[in-house]
């Protein structure tokens, strides 16, 4: 089933919904008002679950991380940078999901709850996306994943996701971190933007919105 198209960074796009269970197929590059997932939603939970190649000698690691932005793409305080050494935000807006944070055969898989309405009035955007770490190693790379996939849930009712993108790590192959949604206030609620920006590493992605980095 195709859904009428829309606009995204890169022209227009179509929209696809898997016609059996009504969950929208996230296309990067296109955007659209978070209410056309169907439900109120207030609690949204994001997910993302990875599948690394076969056979790894030294499998990377894989952390999710959420920034909480200002009008000037900044975080305006450290703790408005989620991830594995900070959990929550300010006031619980935007956590890291212990309950979610489980390992799986050949790969794993987390989640962060953003609480729309819980979230200041200066924050007008959240970045939403993963990083790959290999301990030890000079060669970190988006290649050691065989997949990923982003889901966003309704966590007020979490049992089936509302939307998911699937991406190849072989098509990242020159980058460690990627921003794979982006969230931005609006005067009708907020909008969703599904994308796949490549970073060069985490330390990068954190002095770019304003997170000073020890090192």
């Amino acid at each position: 089933m195709i859904v009428p198209m829309v606009t995204g960074l890169n022209g227009p796009k179509e929209r696809k919904i898997n016609a059996m269970s009504k969950e929208h197929i996230l296309i990067p590059g296109e955007s659209f008002e978070l209410s056309e997932l169907g439900a109120v939603l207030k609690n949204l939970k994001i997910s993302i679950e990875w599948q690394l190649l076969p056979e790894l000698k030294n499998p990377p690691e894989a952390d999710i991380f959420a920034l909480l932005l200002d009008k000037n793409n900044v975080a305006p305080t450290n703790e408005d940078f989620i991830f594995f050494n900070q959990l929550e935000g300010v006031e619980n807006a935007a956590f890291l999901n212990n309950e979610d944070n489980t390992a799986i055969q050949n790969g794993g898989a987390q989640s962060i709850v953003v609480n729309l309405e819980s979230l200041r009035y200066d924050i007008v955007a959240v970045k939403l996306g993963m990083n790959i770490y290999r301990g030890g190693e000079r060669d970190q790379s988006m290649r050691f994943l065989e997949k990923a996939t982003l889901s966003v849930f309704n966590h007020d009712d979490d049992k089936k996701p509302l939307a998911h993108m699937t991406i190849k790590g072989e098509d990242h192959k020159d980058t460690v971190c990627m921003v794979m949604l982006y969230l931005t206030r609006s005067s009708n609620g907020w909008n969703v933007a599904p994308m796949t920006e490549d970073i060069h590493n985490f330390a990068e992605l954190a002095r770019s919105h304003g997170i000073v980095v020890a090192g």
